[in-house]
């Protein structure tokens, strides 16, 4: 059932694969990036533009999502068939020139339209997927695929380092009102991320390897029949790999957010201390993640049944009792989603065949997107919002980490079980 290497697999790396690979990281991780930027400014923009908490879930959460969402299949199947590098410059255009425009906002509307621009980059990581498998031999894409996790965590983190460094910068330009001064955060980052993806527009095709259906042009549903020969251990997966996006995604959104309400901090202040959660623990996971995952290879599922596990008692962050072990136990959180993502992620392009790849990264994120990206934010926000307590944000916010983390741990642990019965 697993998919196996055309050609005998490499011992030493590819230096050209390996700039290659860093190129992809970065552009990847400044996608990330392009979304989190904007969550240590939520309370800023909510008083700018007179938004609610269930209008910011929906900016940040399903706006973000819904069109990434409609476009993964396709893209999914463009990733099989096209050249996935223009494709990659296409993505990442359109999402920086969403955060260029997020900075012109002038209401809900515009900022639900901006943000869905800068939404598109989460299709990014299906392309980087495709294109790492074709660079390095099964044997090396453990870790290859360590560094593009670390990219997106990286990435993840920096938009909350920049949104701290880029804020105070807003007093030395006077193209926005004092109370629009977050706005200077998206239009810088989305410059500077446009002028970092044009290497892109250097970087040649890979040619393409494992593949086993003769006819690669094929329909949608002849590639379904494919793919659903992998089920027993894909379909767990994919309901795992949906619950830890959710987890992730609403744990960066509403960090910030916990800080400053629950325990006074500036949103400066809180996103250096969410930014420290998600740099350093995701790369200490990643970091054994990538090695074992090389190690196990065809048992590399229990890595992410191991690290799914230990997110569960992480998930209560949002409702400890001091802002350190809220710290703590977020970073412990991120630390092992990046352990589980990595795992899951590998067995992608490990065990489906090349012509089948871009369809099942596409299948996920859209599953992932719709559930993880567009409905939990707004139900977290939503029932925070509606509850008969004030302020019930954090219990909210708790409430569904661990819910999303059980599944999680439910879903990887039978997949990794049905890949071991094959």
């Amino acid at each position: 059932m697993i998919a196996h290497a055309a050609v005998a697999p490499r011992e030493s790396w590819d230096s050209r694969a390996v700039v290659r690979l860093v190129l992809l990281c970065l552009i990847l991780g400044s996608a990330w990036a392009a979304r989190s930027v904007f969550n240590p400014l939520l309370d800023l923009a909510k008083a700018d533009l007179s938004l609610s908490d269930l209008q910011l879930g929906l900016a940040q959460g399903a706006a973000m999502s819904l069109p990434a969402a409609l476009l993964s299949i396709p893209l999914g199947l463009m990733v099989d068939r096209g050249r996935r590098t223009w494709l990659l410059l296409l993505l990442a255009a359109l999402t920086m020139s969403g955060s260029i425009a997020t900075a012109f906002s002038t209401s809900f509307t515009d900022l639900l339209a901006y943000r869905a621009l800068t939404g598109l980059g989460m299709m990014e990581e299906a392309v980087v997927l495709s294109l790492i498998a074709d660079l390095f031999p099964p044997g090396q894409r453990g870790r290859a695929n360590m560094l593009v996790v670390l990219g997106e965590y990286g990435g993840w983190a920096l938009g909350f380092a920049m949104a701290s460094w880029l804020l105070p910068m807003s007093g030395y330009f006077s193209w926005f009102s004092p109370s629009g001064d977050w706005r200077i955060v998206p239009l810088l980052f989305g410059i500077a991320g446009m002028i970092f993806a044009l290497p892109l527009a250097l970087m040649r095709e890979p040619l393409r390897t494992e593949r086993e259906d003769s006819n690669p042009i094929a329909g949608v549903t002849h590639h379904y029949r494919a793919l659903a020969r992998f089920g027993p251990f894909l379909w767990p997966l994919l309901v795992a790999q949906a619950a830890t996006a959710t987890a992730s995604n609403i744990a960066s959104i509403w960090a910030v957010t916990v800080f400053v309400r629950r325990f006074g901090l500036q949103p400066a202040q809180a996103g250096e201390l969410t930014a420290a959660a998600m740099s350093l623990p995701p790369l200490f996971g990643a970091l054994i993640a990538g090695l074992m995952v090389d190690r196990l290879r065809a048992s590399a599922g229990i890595v992410a049944v191991v690290a799914s596990i230990v997110a569960i008692p992480a998930a209560f962050f949002p409702i400890a009792s001091s802002a350190p072990a809220t710290a703590f136990l977020l970073s412990v959180l991120m630390m092992s989603h990046t352990a589980a993502v990595l795992g899951s992620s590998t067995i992608g392009i490990i065990a489906i065949p090349n012509e089948l790849r871009g369809l099942w990264f596409g299948t996920c994120a859209m599953f992932t997107i719709v559930i993880g990206f567009a409905i939990a934010p707004a139900l977290v926000a939503w029932f925070g919002t509606n509850a008969q307590i004030s302020d019930a944000l954090p219990f909210s916010l708790a409430i569904a980490l661990v819910c999303a983390s059980t599944v999680a741990a439910c879903g990887y642990l039978l997949s990794w079980r049905a890949m071991m019965r094959k």
